[in-house]
Parts: structure tokens; sequence; C-alpha cells
């Protein structure tokens, strides 16, 4: 039996499947969404992201960027009511590593790249990071001013330890 490869086609907001017979099926928006809030919740599970808090940690992220983007928008693509823009499924590409085509439609490779896993240092410094964050302006500088100083000392004792 031979193998048919079923090009896919985006006209306006429908994906559209062409079939061996001509006939072409078209997905709708919301199958659409469906299947891009599966795909993005399961990226969000992948990378730990915790399922209450992910909207907020997702939209973090933009505005970390510099993007403007609501708590509601993101909480549209994860829940199936609505797919992200272009450049925003750019962004979400790069925070997960993997190609825009797989986001997009679920076709293709996921990742061209394996994915580079984090020490559980670099993990616990993100997650201290995510602290400060949301620290006020008095209580961020107290521990910068407290940490800079803990770590100046800890740098003394090994030097010290590694002199003698």
């Amino acid at each position: 039996m031979e193998t048919i490869i079923q090009p896919l086609v985006v006209i306006g907001q429908q994906l559209i499947v062409a079939r061996e017979s001509n006939i072409i099926e078209r997905m709708s928006n919301n199958e659409q969404k469906i299947q891009f809030s599966k795909r993005l919740n399961d990226l969000c599970e992948e990378k730990g992201l915790p399922l209450h808090g992910r909207q907020s940690l997702l939209r973090d992220h933009f505005i970390a960027l510099g993007i403007k983007m609501s708590q509601e928008s993101v909480r549209k693509w994860l829940m199936a009511e609505s797919i992200p823009r272009h450049e925003n499924k750019i962004v979400l590409c790069k925070y997960f590593n993997v190609l825009y085509e797989w986001l997009s439609t679920g076709d293709g490779d996921m990742r061209k790249e394996p994915v580079e896993l984090i020490s559980r240092r670099e993990l616990e410094i993100l997650e201290f990071n995510e602290i400060l964050r949301k620290l006020g302006d008095e209580d961020f500088y107290r521990v910068k001013n407290v940490g800079k100083d803990l770590a100046s000392y800890l740098l003394e004792k090994v030097s010290e330890k590694e002199k003698n």
C-alpha cells in the first residue's frame, strides 16, 4: 500500500488538509484551538510549570521580554478558547525549545535539537529570582545586600582553604 502525504494549508484561521481524493477537509477553528491547547499544556507540564499558576508564569515570561500580555490571553490559550498570534507563538517556541510548525499544527518534528537539561542549582537560582521579582524595592535591596555580603564571605573562606 502506498503512503500518501497529506499537505496542510492555512487559509485565514482555518487549517485545510488536502486528501488523496482531492476533497478538502477543513479542520474547524475549535478543533485547532483544542489541539493547540493540548500541545501547550503538554509543554507546560514537561517544563514543570504547575497547573495552578501556569498562566501567570507564562505571562511573566512575556512581560520579562517587554511584551505586553494579559493573563486572560494566556488563559484562553491554555483553555482552548483562542490561539496566539504569530509573534506570540514565536516567543512560546523559544521558551519551550520547539519548532514553530509543530507548535502551530502538531506536524513535523517537535524539536530539532535535544532539550538542554538544567541542573538543580540552576533551577533553584531561577526560583530564587522569581521570589526576588515579587519583593518590594526596600526588601529587594535588603536581600541583595545580605546576599552579596554572604557570597563575599563564602568566597573568602574558599580562597583561604585553597591556599592551605
